[in-house]
């Protein structure tokens, strides 16, 4: 039921992302700002708090308003429109099962299975 509200109003499905991805970044932040103040004086891990290789001068700097992060934000927006666009638009949309576009579906009388 969520799955097809959500597929329907693309811009609520977005509006969640945005909240999820900035919340992520804004929690990295604070978690790196907290080992900085409290943590660095007690343990000494060396190395980034951040994973991700993209975010880490942005995070051990703690610069709260990244260009590479709204960059990646940007970015994983425009995907999330463009598959939205992708898979209601043309054969998808009348699609009975999910079959990704521009894929064959599976030929009838095949179980899908190895060696069956």
């Amino acid at each position: 039921m969520i799955d097809r509200y959500l597929t329907e109003t693309p811009w609520i499905a977005l509006a969640i992302w945005v909240v999820l991805y900035v919340s992520d970044y804004y929690l990295t932040i604070w978690g790196a700002t907290l080992r900085t103040e409290k943590a660095a004086a007690l343990i000494d891990e060396g190395g980034s708090y951040e994973l991700t290789p993209a975010f880490r001068a942005d995070v051990d700097a703690l610069r709260l308003v990244s260009p590479t992060f709204l960059w990646y934000l940007l970015l994983s927006m425009l995907v999330l429109l463009f598959a939205k666009w992708r898979y209601t638009s043309g054969t998808c949309a009348t699609s009975s099962s999910f079959v990704p576009c521009g894929l064959p579906a599976r030929p009838k009388g095949t179980s899908g299975t190895v060696g069956g």
